[in-house]
């Protein structure tokens, strides 16, 4: 365990997390299959758990939630310990 690590989602603003959530959303709508979108870098359920706001956990539900429904697929992409990269792939 990394004992100075801190969550990403700490040094990022509740405006930039609100900005990717709307690329996110321009790309859901204007995509074609098989598309691909860097929704995350870091490590989502970490930082999810120890974020200052909720607004990190409530984009991550909603990625969630439209994977459940198969709108995405959602892969990981490990960079290095507790790092990855998190791409939903449009279905």
């Amino acid at each position: 365990m990394i004992d100075n690590w801190t969550p990403v989602e700490n040094t990022l603003s509740a405006n930039y997390i609100q900005r990717t959530f709307n690329d996110f959303q321009q790309w859901l709508r204007t995509s074609t299959p098989n598309s691909q979108f860097l929704y995350y870098e870091g490590f989502l359920a970490k930082d999810c758990q120890l974020a200052s706001s909720t607004e990190l956990t409530k984009f991550a539900k909603s990625v969630m939630k439209l994977a459940e429904k198969r709108v995405i697929t959602l892969v990981q992409q490990k960079l290095g310990s507790e790092n990855y990269k998190y791409i939903a792939i449009k279905l």
